[in-house]
């Protein structure tokens, strides 16, 4: 769903009001996630270096 967000943002891009409700609807879906997965609304994985093996 990450990626179909992403796309429909880039094809909006010139049309700022459609860009900041699907902006605002990507963050909306990490949260829930988020909470369904038992962790904190605000919740963001860590950073993971290319060579660190995660």
């Amino acid at each position: 769903m990450t990626v179909e967000l992403r796309d429909a943002q880039l094809a909006l891009k010139p049309f700022h009001e459609p860009w900041d409700v699907i902006d605002r609807l990507h963050g909306d879906i990490k949260r829930a996630i988020n909470l369904l997965n038992g962790r904190p609304a605000d919740y963001e994985r860590p950073h993971a270096a290319p060579m660190s093996g995660r």
